[in-house]
């Protein structure tokens, strides 16, 4: 009997991670580079260990990308042994997804048995927003899979009671907070609490160990960091997105404290030691400001708004405030998590997810609970994956600048307590009291939250509310009206009448996967899950998602003039040995040709275009030594990534290349792939270098 059940359970386990490596992998081959940026750095890290190590966006080791290295190092190591493709790109995301899948299961059993382990895996294999970003090259994934990794160990560390589980725990948490700084500690409030708590140690013995573990976590945490930081800056790639040229910075900055507080667009950085910032706009920051369409947005048509503005940061539900701040998810609420952009990411479970929570309580207040055992478990489930969801549900709330696509790193969690919570209200049910009522009422209004959310989706509420109702609501009003019978349903009956509903639950999660899995619509820069809704457009006329799935509104891509196949050819042909081909104003305009040529482009103003890597001295030393020939710049209303006195001396020094030379159309071309783009001017610098 008991290998009959082991059996049918690793069956359903393979048949679980068969499907998330299915949903993860399926069409990958056709995304091509997927998010061109971490792309175009992948292959400049290839071509030296000093970029590998930096994770330079260029050759030249002009710049680097504005995360950490984990995500992009395995990313290029998949490169490195499979050839440079998109898929191989993509693939070791895939396999993170996977992995995450298989360990939340291990994790979950570990204390609550097979079945609760089975539908964490279930749940998070069919996470839209985790789902849709292991397709692509973003680092989402690989951080992921790391805190999955993290919330394991603490969890056999608290089991145990053996030593070497929790530094491990901090390991593997340092690990993530290389793969994307300080979002993996979104996790580390709930993973103290847990193993303080719940842990059957004298409390001074825990205290110690959570010492040393914290020491294990900042030296793995940090020791990337402080190794760049210590490294002369002459001697290594400018770390893009900050204004000192430090990732302690970047970290705890422009990736951390303003994530909460909002973001004014763009750095005033200087890659030369002890040069000034330029003046600040009228608005409090320097090259911050957006201008031209209505809420702060650029002006539709242009390839971006002010210097200091990221082509990436136009999502759903955009709302601006002033300076510049921007956030990805609609106006700070606690309602936030339900609106039409992060709803469908991955809040269809949650109401479940928080009345798991409930019964995670209950569970401990019991008195006529006499196994210390279970109620360890279940103090250390409450603390770790509800105290995890309730961190993350908060911090997206109340957050001034994030990107939906963030919430992927939220799916595990809430799986996990959506696994627990199940079994345990059904428990619950089968037992006496009014806790009993807990599950119906947590699947009934799950079920009515989504369909309120469904209401938003003009093409899919008139066939999904009815059937989410349905396969949902009506098996827990059965389960309501037997609970209230006196007698309740046999073990069995109530059982599938429980399965049912839980299936019905995650008919609307299984629809926002399939669609963008089996559309192949995703934006990598942006990604989000699932059909556009009916209100979904924002300020500025904004929308969050298209009905092909892709990003759409002003700024949705990263068009930029480094499309051209004629311009790549002609920055190739008037090569005279300089190092850079060209310096252009941001990395949207590096990167097509450095994933065309492999060669060394100057992206002055790093990611978002605002970030000052150059000044006019180095500049001026660059050109003389023939590191240097042409240089990119936009429209007179555009500093084009370079300070205003960089751009008055490229204007002043250089001269404009005659369109023709190198465009089969010639003259001035309007944005997109066949030209430059909003104006902008390819200046030819030789002159000044020959003048010397």
């Amino acid at each position: 009997m008991q290998t009959a059940k082991k059996y049918k359970t690793g069956a359903a386990l393979f048949l679980i991670l068969c499907l998330a490596v299915f949903l993860s992998v399926f069409n990958i081959w056709n995304y091509g580079y997927s998010n061109e940026f971490y792309a175009a750095s992948v292959k400049s890290m290839l071509t030296s260990w000093k970029n590998f190590f930096f994770v330079s966006l260029d050759p030249g080791g002009w710049v680097t990308v504005d995360k950490p290295p984990v995500s992009l190092w395995i990313e290029a190591a998949f490169a490195k042994a499979f050839g440079f493709y998109g898929w191989s790109l993509i693939l070791p995301n895939c396999l993170a997804a996977a992995g995450s899948v298989f360990i939340l299961y291990r994790t979950v059993r570990r204390g609550f048995g097979e079945a609760a382990g089975l539908v964490s895996a279930l749940v998070l294999a069919l996470s839209p927003i985790f789902i849709v970003v292991s397709k692509t090259n973003n680092t989402d994934s690989i951080l992921i899979f790391f805190m999955v990794c993290s919330a394991w160990a603490v969890t056999a560390a608290i089991d145990t009671g053996k030593l070497r589980y929790l530094p491990l725990s901090a390991v593997f948490l340092g690990i993530a907070y290389n793969a994307k700084t300080l979002e993996a500690f979104l996790i580390l409030p709930a993973l103290l609490a847990a193993y303080l708590f719940a842990a059957d140690l004298r409390w001074k013995r825990r205290l110690l160990r959570l010492g040393a573990a914290a020491l294990v976590l900042a030296a793995v945490s940090l020791s990337w960091s402080a190794a760049v930081d210590l490294t002369p800056a002459d001697q290594r790639p400018y770390v893009d997105g900050s204004s000192s040229n430090s990732e302690l910075e970047l970290a705890l900055q422009y990736n951390g404290i303003q994530r909460i507080t909002g973001q004014a667009r763009g750095g005033s950085s200087f890659r030369a030691q002890g040069a000034e910032a330029p003046d600040s706009d009228e608005n409090g920051g320097a090259a911050q400001g957006f201008s031209g369409a209505p809420g702060g947005g650029a002006a539709p048509g242009s390839s971006r708004g002010s210097a200091g503005q990221r082509p990436d940061d136009f999502g759903g539900g955009a709302s601006f405030g002033g300076n510049g701040m921007f956030n990805g998810g609609g106006s700070p609420s606690p309602l936030r998590m339900f609106n039409t952009t992060l709803g469908g990411q991955d809040g269809w479970l949650l109401p479940f997810g928080l009345f798991s929570i409930a019964a995670l309580l209950v569970t401990l207040l019991r008195k006529d609970r006499k196994d210390a055992g279970a109620r360890g478990k279940s103090l250390a489930a409450l603390l770790l994956w509800g105290g995890s969801v309730l961190t993350m549900s908060v911090y997206f709330s109340i957050s001034e600048f994030f990107h939906p696509y963030y919430l992927s790193a939220m799916a595990p969690f809430l799986a996990a307590l959506c696994g627990v919570g199940l079994v345990q209200m059904a428990k619950l049910y089968r037992g006496r009291g009014a806790a009993g009522i807990l599950l119906p009422a947590a699947l009934a209004a799950t079920a009515a939250v989504q369909a309120v959310m469904l209401k938003e989706y003009s093409y899919h509420e008139e066939l999904l509310i009815p059937v989410v109702c349905a396969a949902a609501g009506v098996p827990a009003v059965l389960l309501f009206a037997l609970r209230l019978s006196g007698r309740g349903p046999s073990r069995r009956l109530g059982a599938a009448l429980t399965a049912v509903a839980f299936a019905g639950l995650l008919i609307a999660p299984a629809v926002w996967t399939g669609y963008s899995v089996l559309t192949g619509g995703i934006n990598a820069q942006i990604p989000s899950a699932g059909p556009s809704a009916e209100t979904s457009a924002g300020p500025g006329g904004f929308r969050f998602q298209s009905r092909d799935g892709a990003a759409s509104g002003p700024d949705s891509g990263r068009d930029g003039s480094g499309g051209s196949e004629e311009l790549i050819r002609f920055l190739e042909q008037n090569n005279t040995g300089e190092k850079f081909l060209v310096a252009v104003p941001s990395a949207s305009e590096a990167e097509p040709i450095i994933l065309a040529t492999g060669k060394p482009v100057m992206a002055v103003g790093g990611f978002s275009g605002s970030t000052r890597t150059l000044t006019v001295e180095e500049l001026e030393k660059m050109v003389k030594s023939g590191e240097l020939r042409y240089y990119l710049l936009g429209g007179s209303g555009d500093r084009g990534g370079a300070s205003d006195d960089v751009a008055a001396w490229v204007r002043q020094n250089g001269k404009a290349v005659d369109s023709s030379r190198w465009s089969a159309a010639g003259g001035t071309q309007t944005s997109g792939p066949e030209g430059l783009s909003g104006g902008q001017t390819l200046y030819d610098l030789s002159a000044f270098r020959d003048a010397g």
